[in-house]
């Protein structure tokens, strides 16, 4: 990832084993698509369908996390691993 790069990340639905159309993180493509057209550096992370990892926190300056109540669990997961990689990254929630 770009140095100063905006991770966003949507929560994990756990009742549904495999991503299905409407449960695209329809929120989160909004704001990419407003950011990219700011030339602002961001990455998606769907937690459907792929684990968060240490890479894609490497030189994040922010880090936004989609959720719903049915998905709280796998969002706090998620910001848990951002604050023990780097507790200074700010987090903002969303959803």
């Amino acid at each position: 990832m770009k140095k100063g790069t905006i991770l966003l990340i949507h929560a994990s639905n756990f009742f549904r084993p495999q991503p299905k159309v409407d449960s695209l993180p329809w929120g989160i493509l909004h704001l990419a698509g407003a950011l990219k057209k700011e030339k602002i550096n961001c990455k998606i992370v769907d937690l459907n369908i792929e684990q968060l990892s240490l890479n894609h926190l490497e030189e994040v300056k922010c880090v936004g996390i989609s959720t719903t109540s049915y998905a709280i669990a796998s969002a706090l997961r998620a910001a848990k691993a951002v604050r023990d990689y780097n507790p200074s990254i700010p987090i903002i929630w969303g959803g």
